[in-house]
């Protein structure tokens, strides 16, 4: 369950930037890909090699850093 997404600041980033301007993983956060706009339905990423292997799931797919609780 994502904790208050509503109040959360977030980052949404193409397959192309998430592959040339991310260098680490957020500390805490789970990498996420989702449809622009909406991070409740998104899938875990549990590693970079898993980027854009889900893009086809969404209509316009990208991708964020968010915290679990």
């Amino acid at each position: 369950m994502i904790e208050t997404i509503e109040n959360m600041q977030i980052t949404e980033l193409t397959l192309d930037q998430v592959e040339t301007q991310v260098t680490e993983w957020l500390a805490g956060h789970e990498l996420v890909c989702h449809q622009k706009g909406n991070p409740n339905n998104g899938l875990v990423l549990y590693g970079f090699d898993e980027l854009g292997e889900f893009d086809e799931h969404f209509e316009n797919p990208v991708y964020s850093f968010l915290k679990f609780a």
